[in-house]
């Protein structure tokens, strides 16, 4: 099977940034990593994305579209994600 250039792109973001973020997350949180990507609606899930989302974008600088892409939700959640973060700081 060949693989693409757009496809191993993605496979190295997911598996070297992001899968490990995400473990830590779900960890934290009690839940199954497959639950973030097939997006589940319970409460500690929708944390544990937003958690997930916000390190990925603020310490990582990766973009909403892939952050969104990879945890199985639209770029509008994730940006209402870190809406909602950034309200409760300030």
């Amino acid at each position: 099977m060949k693989i693409g250039k757009g496809q191993m792109k993605e496979c190295r973001v997911k598996h070297v940034w992001i899968h490990p973020e995400h473990s830590i997350t779900c960890s934290k949180n009690n839940i199954k990593i497959d639950e973030l990507y097939y997006g589940g609606r319970r409460r500690n899930v929708s944390f544990a994305r937003a958690q997930a989302a916000h390190i990925l974008i603020e310490d990582f600088g990766i973009t909403l579209a892939e952050v969104a892409r990879n945890l199985g939700v639209t770029t509008s959640a994730i940006f209402n994600m870190l809406k909602r973060k950034n309200d409760k700081f300030n």
